[in-house]
């Protein structure tokens, strides 16, 4: 609002914090302006480096979404979709924390379970239908399910093993991990063919460069240059 990007100039931000605060509270409705403070409350708690309280006004802007009814505008479903999306990060980022160990049998379930807190989060955001939300939400999923490729791969070996038996090992690790890899390369597929929808975005760029890299017979740089420019010459 102008009244707290006044009081921001003026130095006085932890007043317009307090103040934009006792408003979401005293005042909920109208409940877009009441997004739009929430809103504004996120942003002045990220040049606080405040991580804890920009995820709690976010999870408060989607709430105030979920709940808006017929005040909803596209506005407050596009800050909602954005906050989604900015609060599956940190389910994503514990994934890809957690580390396989062996035996595998403990260590995956746990990682596993991550995946699926992960992939709901990411869900969750792209099922708001706000593009430039969805295509970067397409692209983490996809790459949820190439990490765990990856990481099972390069998952501990147990201990002992002769040399014949590791190798057996090893070809039961890509056994298991190669789906994930297909997976990944299909989302990945269904987020860069938006691109002949003429939708050319930062998530559909990522995926892109993904497909590059995990199918670069398919997709090296210089298909993906031609297949952008043909999708632009189409009428």
């Amino acid at each position: 609002s102008l009244a707290a990007d006044q009081y921001e100039k003026s130095g006085n931000t932890g007043k317009t914090v307090a103040t934009l605060e006792q408003l979401v509270k005293d005042f909920p409705t109208p409940v877009a302006e009441r997004i739009e403070t929430r809103q504004k409350l996120a942003e002045y708690a990220a040049k606080a480096s405040d991580r804890e309280r920009v995820m709690y006004w976010q999870r408060e802007i989607v709430k105030a979404d979920g709940t808006a009814g017929a005040a909803r505008t596209d506005r407050t479903k596009f800050l909602a979709a954005r906050s989604s999306l900015a609060l599956a990060e940190p389910e994503r980022d514990v994934f890809r924390g957690l580390k396989l160990s062996a035996p595998l049998s403990r260590s995956l379930p746990q990682k596993r379970k991550a995946l699926e807190t992960a992939l709901g989060a990411y869900r969750q955001a792209a099922a708001y239908n706000v593009a430039e939300v969805t295509t970067r939400a397409s692209f983490e999923i996809a790459e949820l399910y190439r990490q765990l490729g990856a990481d099972l791969m390069a998952s501990e070996r147990p201990k002992n093993l002769s040399g014949d038996e590791l190798e057996q090992y090893d070809l039961l690790l890509e056994e298991q991990a190669i789906p994930f890899e297909e997976q990944a390369i299909k989302a990945h597929e269904a987020n860069a063919a938006l691109a002949r929808d003429g939708l050319y975005d930062e998530g559909v760029k990522l995926s892109y460069a993904a497909l590059a890299k995990l199918s670069p017979g398919r997709y090296g740089k210089t298909e993906v240059v031609g297949t952008y420019t043909a999708t632009l010459a189409l009428p």
